[in-house]
This record gives C-alpha cells, structure tokens and sequence, in this order.
C-alpha cells in the first residue's frame, strides 16, 4: 500500500519506517528540515547478520621456530620484519607500522594531526631481535597559533593584535580530532599518557573555541557544552584573572572574548578522569548560565587542600553530585589579614540556588561553609521519600557549623541526597461530592493556608458540569473543598464512537502538527467510510512519533464532538490519542520559591520529578494538551515533561 504524508511545506521533508508486530505493520515518522534535521519519534531496529565479512588485517611479528629446550625467539637478521610500534603521544597511544631488519634503528614519519603542529618530524624505532620494535620517543602535539598573539600588559589589559583570536572568528578556531566511537569514554579506546583520552569533537567546524587547561584538551561546541578531556588542570596561581577565564586567555583569546565565552556555556562535561590543582579555588565559578555538571566525579580531588569558591556565583546550577569527592586533605587557613583569601571549604556555594546536592563518606566541610537555596528553608535527605516530599532523618541548615557536623571527613555519614524542604508544604488526597457519590483524588499538594485548583475526575460516558474544583489546604494537613460535581450522562458522540451520520459529520482545513503519546502503546488509524470512520486493522501509529495534519473531522457537536485528524491520504487519528504542537525553542526560569510541577504530554501530573525553585530550563516546542479548540500551551522540557506557563517566566 502507497502511504503519502502530507506536506506542509516544501523546505520539509517527512520519512517513515513500517515495522510489523504481529499482523500489524506501526508506522513511525522522522521530520526533516532544510537548512538543519530534526528527528522526531525516530524507532530503533536491531539488525542481526548471520556472517560478518571482517576486512582488518592482523600483522603478527615474525618469529624464528623455538627449540624444545625453551630458548627464545630471534628474527632471522637478513630478512625484512614488518611489525607495530607503540608510540607515546599528549593525545594518546598511536600505533605505527614499522618495517626494518632485527638489530637495526629505522627512522618513521611522524603521522599529521588536522590542526595540531609535532614538535618533531621523525622518530627513531629499533627493530629487537625478537621481531618486535619499541621507540622512546615521544610527540607532542599543540594546537596551531594556540598560544599565539595572547599580549598582557602588567595591569592585565590586553594589547590585541589582528592576528588574536575573537568570537567572530572562533568557527575557525583549530580543529579537534574527530573520533568515531560515541562513547567517550569507551575501554575499547587506547588509553594516553595522562590515562585517559582527550576530549574530542563530534563536528569540528561548529565548536565555538578550543584549546588546553594544563594537560586535559577542552572545546566548546555550539550547544554551550564544554568538553574536558582527561588531564591536570593549571593551578589557579599560573593565571591572572577567574579561573576560566584565565584557561581561555592562555588558549589565544583576548579577555573579553574568554569572558564571554564563559557566559555562554550551559554545561560541563568531564570526558576523562582529570586531576583537579592542589589549590581548587574558584575551580568551577563564575559560570552565570552553567545549569549542569556532568561526570563530576571524574574528578581526582585526593591532593586538593583548597575548595574555596569552588562553585561561587554559578547562579544557574541546581544540583550537585560531590558523592565520589576525596576531600581529606582539606584544610582552612588562618588569615588575619583585612582581606582573608578563601580557603579550606570558604564561599564553596555561594551565590548558586542549589534544590538538589549528594554528599558522600569522604566528604569534609569546614565549620564556615553555608549551604543557601531559594527556599531559606532546612536541607533534608530524601530517604525513601521523594524532592517534593523527603522522608530522610537527617538535616541541616543553611548557615553553619550544622553541615560540617554530618560530613567532617570521619565517613560516619553516607552517601545522601539532599533537598530543602519547606514543612508547610503538603500532600494528600481530596473527596469531592457529586451526583454519583464521592470522588477521590490522591496525591494532591499544596502549602498550608493556600487555595488550589483540582481538575475534576473524568467518568466515562458522562460529562462534568466543571473541569476543576476549588480546595484548601487546611493547618491540620487536610485538603477540603465545598465545591459539588453534577455529572451528565453523554447520548451521542461523545462516547467515543466511530459511528455517525453525514448531519453531524463536518470536514475542516486545518494545518497542524500533532504527536502521539510516548508512553502509550501504538495509536489506531482511521478511515472515512461515508459518513463513518472505521478502524484499520493492519497500520497503527507508533507511540511518541510526530506527524502534520492538514485536515479534522469533527464528527458530533458542541463539548460532545470526537475530532480525529488526517495523517495520511485517507488515514486519521483520534485526536485524544495524542496532542497538538508548535516548536519552540526558548528558555524559562521557574519563578516559584517552591518546586514547580510538571505534567505529561496527557495532561496527567509527574509524580517522581519537579523543577528547582528559579531555575533554567531550554524548551524545544509548545504542546497543546487537550482537545479543545482554544487550548492552553505547555512549554515541553524533556521528551515527555511540560510546565505550566503560569509558574515560569521566559
């Protein structure tokens, strides 16, 4: 059967896969764009082959036969032994054919790097007489003019030449070297000097900068991502300005491009097992829009005996996992001075809005260490509880000396998850009244003394005279409302049936975008049979894909009316078994001093996750969660996680 997806526009471009399950072939969808390719509701088949035509060539050393007596192994030295090297390079181990009689040293090019120079041409290898071949040498390899044109005068002004670096020109800053394995941080991989690889770019023409922090590679890709490969940071000494910054000026650029290259990342990720500087100060602070560390616990802070500031200022990161920090050899120093240096554990937090830390055993905080977040409110471990509700037995407050008692370095405390917990907030269950006896509603929360809204329990075949109802939130604990439901029971259409005459059939031109639910199973296709529309029984849609509709049936009318939209020639979906949608690309701040809620794409709230209070988030699209035809938009955080407008700001 020819399937034909409507199209839109011609700048797009829909591609489908049929998969059969059963007798049933699910169809899933992937848009495109011009100008850029946006996978949506993409599936994953595993192909199996039953033979794999390897085309790798092992070269083995050439070996003399053994005697019975166990004498070793020697190459015959007049012939040519062809064989491998090993050779020690800063971005890791390469392997080098080698060709040479035993006994002799053979002289092999060094391999080109795109966009590195070697400080040397050749390297000296000796072919041993067992028929294999080492070297001493090593490579280093540098990024091309990395360190060039970086002028500072005393007073740590920049004298900028034509040649330095700036944001208009850091597309073609030097390339990195690409890597073919999705994991970073693959064991397939051959390890480097610095036991671990280096970061490495998926496209090197859209990183924004790139560059070295003492031994670890670093690159900035288009997302804001910044990338650290494994390595010893500099110490903070070595640079004279905030830490970053200081790392971005001794890669090439001028200062204020390197602070401004510092706004624009929204993220940190550690590729690589890196050894954090004996003196950690301001490590990671000043990132404004940082919103996430990834990999933190890659880090080796064992030495560290100065955290101070480590995070200050990072006023966008909710949460932190210093769970795997080794924080024994930090140590607070006297400072009698007017001005005290930070130290020990000093000013680690300030100026973030953490909802969300994990601490370990070997974690260590000084007695002068605060701990703030947006609620003012006492910190609790989650326990077996959940954010919005912890039922842990451990807390502390904001100022010190409370967090430095649980983690003073002894391990007495474990590893635990932390969130401030405002005590007047509740969670319980509503009874409201109506014609069909009571109804029941768990899981409702809200702040003592507050009014809320609670939607009303939908009943099938009937229709409710409100969609939500009223409630408080008493001092007791209890959720009551006074409000009474008058359910209606539902004649026609809106039962949900595929039956109706051509009088209450009606076809409208509608453009739209429409997705069906991630978390629901495969969505019945439609076709219009007369004045009727009838299932298909061998095509359904897959759960979570996207498709455009140019058409609605509206079969019914009024509140009762059953929409389907048309998804295909002559096959339609039920609207109710999927939302509406338009992308958008934004970010909101939640503008609430508590956790905000979210909702899944059916309009049903999440139970196990919420947003941080005034915290950032990026939203891809707006989506459109009921069947009405004025609906309220959501904007959509995570696949299947969208937030009310009402409790964000953009």
């Amino acid at each position: 059967m020819r399937f034909e997806q409507l199209k839109r526009e011609s700048g797009s471009v829909i591609r489908k896969k049929l998969y059969k399950k059963g007798k049933m072939w699910i169809v899933a969808s992937a848009l495109s764009f011009a100008g850029g390719i946006v996978l949506l509701g993409t599936t994953t088949n595993n192909i199996f082959a039953d033979t794999v035509n390897s085309q790798d060539t092992v070269v083995s050393n050439i070996q003399s036969d053994s005697t019975a007596t166990g004498e070793t192994n020697t190459a015959d030295s007049t012939k040519e032994i062809t064989t491998t090297v090993n050779v020690q390079t800063n971005l890791g181990t390469i392997t080098m054919n080698a060709t040479g009689k035993a006994g002799e040293t053979i002289q092999l090019n060094v391999p080109d790097k795109t966009g590195y120079t070697p400080d040397k041409n050749t390297i000296n290898v000796a072919i041993d007489a067992d028929g294999t071949a080492t070297t001493t040498d090593m490579i280093t390899y540098t990024l091309k003019d990395a360190n060039e044109n970086n002028n500072v005068d005393q007073n740590g002004d920049e004298n900028d030449t034509k040649d330095s670096n700036s944001l208009s020109t850091l597309n073609s800053s030097p390339n990195i070297q690409k890597s073919t394995d999705d994991s970073l941080n693959s064991s397939s991989r051959t390890e480097g000097v610095n036991s671990g690889i280096q970061a490495t770019a998926a496209d090197d023409s859209t990183n924004l900068a790139a560059g070295y922090n003492g031994t670890s590679q670093w690159y900035i890709n288009e997302n804001g991502d910044l990338h650290i490969g494994a390595g010893t940071f500099n110490d903070p000494s070595s640079l004279d300005s905030d830490y970053w910054v200081g790392v971005f000026a001794g890669s090439g650029f001028s200062r204020n491009d390197a602070e401004s290259l510092q706004t624009k990342i929204t993220k940190i990720i550690l590729d690589g097992n890196i050894v954090a500087p004996i003196n950690s100060t301001e490590l990671f602070g000043e990132f404004t829009n940082l919103m996430e560390i990834e990999n933190l616990n890659s880090l080796d802070t064992s030495k560290v005996t100065n955290m101070g500031m480590m995070f200050m200022n990072d006023s966008s990161l909710t949460s932190l996992d210093l769970s795997k920090f080794d924080m024994s050899e930090v140590i607070k120093t006297d400072d009698d001075s007017s001005d005290p240096i930070p130290s020990g554990t000093d000013q680690m937090f300030d100026g973030t809005k953490l909802s969300s830390i994990t601490l370990g055993a070997k974690n260590k905080f000084m007695n002068n260490v605060s701990l703030p977040n947006a609620l003012n409110a006492d910190w609790v471990n989650i326990g077996t509880g959940t954010i919005d509700f912890p039922q842990g037995n451990l807390n502390f407050t904001e100022t010190a000396p409370s967090l430095s008692t649980l983690y003073d370095g002894n391990g007495k405390t474990g590893t635990e998850t932390f969130v401030p917990y405002d005590a007047s907030k509740v969670k319980g269950s509503l009874t409201i009244h109506s014609n069909l006896g009571d109804k029941v509603v768990d899981n409702i929360t809200g702040k003592i003394g507050n009014s809320i809204d609670v939607n009303v329990p939908a009943v099938e075949g009937y229709k409710a005279d409100k969609t939500i109802v009223k409630a408080t939130v008493n001092a007791d604990g209890t959720i009551t409302t006074t409000d009474f439901v008058t359910y209606t029971k539902i004649t026609s259409g809106g039962s949900g049936s595929n039956e109706g005459s051509s009088s209450n059939l009606k076809i409208v031109d509608k453009s739209q975008l429409v997705s069906t639910y991630p978390d629901k199973n495969e969505v019945t296709l439609y076709k219009l049979d007369g004045s009727k529309l009838t299932p298909i029984k061998n095509r359904a849609l897959a759960a979570g894909t996207d498709w455009y509709s140019d058409k609605v049936v509206i079969l019914g009318s009024g509140d009762d009316a059953v929409k389907y939209v048309r998804v295909a020639t002559d096959e339609w979906m039920k609207l109710s078994d999927g939302y509406r949608y338009e992308n958008k690309k934004l970010v909101v701040t939640t503008n609430n001093d508590n956790m905000t809620q979210l909702l899944k794409s059916e309009a049903v709230p999440v139970t196990n996750r919420a947003l941080g209070p005034r915290s950032s988030w990026l939203v891809d699209r707006i989506g459109y969660l009921d069947t009405s035809d004025n609906p309220k938009g959501f904007y959509r955080v995570a696949t299947n996680e969208f937030v009310d407008p009402d409790n964000v700001s953009i």
